[in-house]
């Protein structure tokens, strides 16, 4: 780890005295965290290895199977009037697919890996990270953001304190992030975060960027549902409204767009009538001074 690394990943854990969560107070727990994930790669490539030793197997006997059903292929009465072929294929159902079902659907290998996944923390006291965990990293970050005015969209970027020290936030990782700090009550970087996560969405889609189906993969709907309701937290109807508006466009049938925006929109034309209310008032103050 680089010095300016260990200052920063130090100056998180100092801030996140307070914040629940076991991982983000201990950079001890993230370096066994660091390890155990290391460990979980290399369970991960050996039964990926068996996976591969079972995917060629099976299409070895595929390429087998489709070899000599080819050759019925001709004349099929009489390539089955013979009692040799005709023994032939039931003995393929009967002996060589159910073979191969059990190749295919074999569970030792899953089973190795779960259990070698299972021993990290029972055998060798490794603890998982928990929502928990999660949730005091997105509230640890918030406040050294806060703290030292570092702006969000430098942080996506991967920059701390004038320093690059990660690369670029995904839309998901902007995504999570934004969720779990509103859940925090830091409306302010949560709306921040998730502006971010369409940008980088947009700046994903326009470079066909492809991540594995595994991941999490976020969707523009998505991420308006999550802003527009954190808008209207904030106290700011209108955009709440915009947003809400704009989900329509991508989804119109949208359960959170339909059963909020009869809220948003009460709410703005409140907040409409308050501001019209207080220049009138402003404007009789003005009158009534120069009487």
């Amino acid at each position: 780890m680089k010095p300016q690394q260990f200052i920063v990943l130090a100056l998180l854990t100092f801030l996140s005295r307070n914040v629940s969560g076991d991982y983000y107070t201990s950079v001890i727990s993230l370096f066994d965290l660091l390890e155990l994930e290391m460990k979980a790669i290399t369970y991960l490539e050996a039964y990926m290895e068996k996976m591969e030793a079972i995917s060629r197997q099976v299409n070895e006997t595929l390429n087998e199977l489709e070899q000599v059903s080819q050759e019925a292929e001709g004349d099929f009465y009489e390539h089955y009037s013979n009692p040799l072929n005709a023994y032939k294929i039931i003995r393929r159902f009967v002996v060589d697919w159910q073979n191969l079902n059990k190749t295919v659907l074999a569970e030792q290998p899953a089973q190795e890996y779960i259990a070698n996944l299972t021993a990290l923390e029972k055998r060798d006291g490794y603890k998982l990270p928990t929502d928990e965990d999660l949730l005091g990293a997105s509230k640890g970050l918030a406040r050294l953001q806060r703290t030292y005015q570092q702006e969000t969209v430098d942080v996506a970027a991967g920059n701390l304190m004038e320093m690059n020290l990660s690369s670029n936030f995904t839309a998901s990782e902007c995504f999570w992030l934004g969720r779990n700090l509103y859940s925090a009550g830091e409306l302010k970087y949560a709306a921040e975060w998730l502006i971010q996560a369409r940008i980088r969405l947009a700046e994903e889609t326009q470079e066909s960027y492809e991540p594995q189906e595994f991941i999490d993969q976020i969707s523009d709907v998505q991420i308006l549902e999550q802003l527009s309701i954190t808008m209207f937290y904030r106290g700011k109807s209108k955009l709440a409204l915009l947003f809400n508006e704009e989900l329509f466009t991508k989804d119109p049938n949208n359960v959170h767009g339909l059963r909020n925006r009869l809220i948003y929109s009460n709410k703005a034309l409140e907040e409409r009538y308050a501001i019209s209310n207080e220049d009138e008032s402003k404007k009789y103050l003005r009158v009534y001074m120069y009487m």
